[in-house]
């Protein structure tokens, strides 16, 4: 039950009001009709670069809650966990795939997001230690 709450949670706090406000939202054609507007390289490396802006503040939002994990995992001799990831990047490749393009083009991308989120993870959770064993 407490898996559910939490999932609830995500959506509603956090995935929602971001799919809500982004072209993820829209259907397949008006993405296109907008991507078409722009008629100058200009105006599409200026549309990227505003896509580019969201996808760093949404990496920021991930890495705090990469942050709250290590927290909650203190005292665990694994941090990493290889299971999740795979659903993780099943998920991700299944959900671009269902949005019309290549599962592989999401998954690398997020397979370095995880192994960055791990490496933030692990130095996060080295510096708590060593913020421990400066107090005794």
């Amino acid at each position: 039950m407490k898996t559910q709450c939490a999932r609830f949670l995500l959506l509603a706090c956090v995935l929602v009001p971001i799919l809500s406000a982004s072209a993820a939202s829209m259907p397949r054609t008006k993405q296109l009709i907008l991507a078409k507007r722009c008629d100058t390289l200009d105006c599409v490396r200026d549309r990227i670069d505003l896509i580019d802006q969201k996808i760093v503040l949404l990496i920021k939002d991930r890495l705090m809650y990469v942050q709250r994990a290590a927290e909650l995992k203190k005292g665990k001799k694994s941090i990493h966990d290889q299971v999740r990831e795979d659903k993780i990047l099943a998920s991700v490749s299944q959900q671009a795939e269902k949005a019309g393009y290549s599962g592989e083009i999401v998954k690398a991308v997020f397979k370095t997001i995880l192994h960055q989120s791990n490496n933030y993870e692990k130095r996060f959770h080295h510096y708590q230690s060593q913020k421990l064993n400066t107090r005794k």
